[in-house]
């Protein structure tokens, strides 16, 4: 009888051993939750969802929860999202709960290979898609030798490897594919000019762009056309009517007023955040579209 006692009394011990864990990392996860950081830097590697998958993935969280547990990076005493940003605006603005894990890496470059690798690993990113995140990735990469990137090696298995061809061996490509997806990332970044809205159009094919035209706007001589076009594209000319004007503007020899210019910039930023708003009903956005209003008022006052 006396062992029965002590058999059931180490059951209990273990048993609020293992509840007082579980209320231990449920109250680190709800003090992650709280404080949780969003980067610019690396929500821009993430595809935006179109309105309707947007507002379909939020109707399966709201009738069955959110199911996949969202990922952050612990650097230092900030929690940094890097998977999950739109079940996060869901879950936050309709005050579900969610899961947390943590993943730790030794800094940003880390955190950005593993991010590109993890959108190169989803079903549903296009092919244009693919090609700017290799791109991407083998730019940064390629630019840690020397501050030039002409010959960049790393250790692989013990040998030094062109960053070209492991990049290729990781991603199932070929050493040429890797280096034009480069110049590819290159133009895009160029023709968007910051504009994320513009450059996911593109990558998500809403802005039809032949992608061997688009990579001759990598070469410097051709930056100042690229973010004309750019500019033409955010007002909604198509690529080759985009194309034409800059061609026309550069045969009448006729460049345009830097203060005209930089309405224009203005216009699609607002458009761009109007846009953002509507969509994802992004309050951040909407702060951001205040400031542009100031600023074009001060603007039209001048």
């Amino acid at each position: 009888m006396a062992k029965t006692f002590k058999f059931d009394g180490l059951i209990k011990a273990a048993e609020k051993q293992k509840e007082a864990a579980e209320q231990k990392q449920k109250s680190s996860d709800e003090d992650i939750r709280k404080n949780i950081v969003i980067r610019e830097e690396f929500k821009n590697l993430i595809p935006p969802l179109a309105r309707d998958e947007f507002e379909k993935l939020k109707d399966n969280i709201l009738a069955e929860g959110c199911r996949d547990a969202l990922i952050v990076w612990k650097d230092k005493e900030e929690y940094v999202l890097i998977d999950g940003h739109n079940r996060y605006q869901i879950c936050t603005e309709n005050n579900l709960e969610f899961r947390i894990e943590v993943k730790e890496f030794e800094g940003a470059e880390a955190v950005n290979d593993w991010m590109v690798n993890n959108q190169l690993g989803k079903r549903n990113v296009s092919e244009e898609t693919k090609s700017y995140l290799r791109g991407l990735q083998y730019n940064r990469e390629k630019g840690k030798v020397g501050g030039t990137g002409a010959n960049q090696y790393s250790e692989q298995k013990g040998q030094s490897v062109p960053t070209a061809q492991r990049l290729a061996e990781q991603h199932k490509v070929s050493e040429k594919t890797i280096k034009r997806d480069e110049k590819f990332a290159i133009a895009i970044d160029k023709i968007s000019n910051d504009n994320k809205q513009i450059k996911w159009d593109i990558l998500n094919k809403k802005i039809n762009i032949p992608k061997t035209a688009t990579m001759k706007y990598a070469e410097e001589n051709e930056w100042n056309n690229a973010q004309q076009i750019g500019l033409f594209l955010a007002e909604g000319m198509n690529f080759n009517q985009a194309v034409k004007e800059v061609k026309q503007r550069s045969q009448r020899n006729m460049p345009e007023d830097p203060h005209k210019t930089y309405l224009r910039n203005l216009k699609v930023s607002i458009m761009n955040c109007v846009t953002e708003a509507i969509k994802s009903k992004n309050l951040d956005a909407i702060e951001e579209l205040r400031e542009y209003v100031d600023e074009l008022e001060n603007a039209i006052n001048e």
